[in-house]
């Protein structure tokens, strides 16, 4: 194995952060290495936080309508909004198949299954 210096020098820079997400059922344990060259390598521990994360798919006839839904869109943001600093939600919206991803990430399971039923059910009555 490498050690830091060399690494540094293959990415060619001098500071970064090294993320892992390691799942099991729906818990997201997130392990983070920082380095930074002026503290001279990498933190003894790594920073670890625990999520809880989950996903559904939304069958849609036209994602591109679901898209440009206006009322999707800002019930998106207005979950983002609630969950600032708290978790996230991201959605996968493939070209060539008839679904939608929703992913969410949350600090706990509660808030994780909450945030994906809300904008599920109220995207699934969208009718697209």
């Amino acid at each position: 194995m490498t050690n830091s210096s060399q690494f540094v020098r293959a990415i060619g820079q001098t500071d970064f952060s090294l993320r892992i997400d390691c799942y099991s059922g729906n818990r997201c344990d997130r392990y983070v290495w920082e380095y930074r060259e002026g503290l001279g390598g990498y933190a003894q521990e790594p920073a670890v936080s625990h999520l809880y994360a989950d996903i559904v798919r939304i069958y849609v006839r036209d994602v591109p309508a679901f898209r440009d839904d206006a009322a999707i869109t800002e019930k998106f943001n207005e979950i983002q909004e609630s969950l600032k600093g708290h978790g996230k939600i991201m959605l996968r919206l493939p070209s060539a198949l008839p679904y939608v991803g929703v992913i969410v990430e949350a600090d706990t399971a509660e808030l994780c299954q909450n945030t994906l039923k809300e904008f599920s059910d109220f995207a699934s009555g969208r009718g697209h």
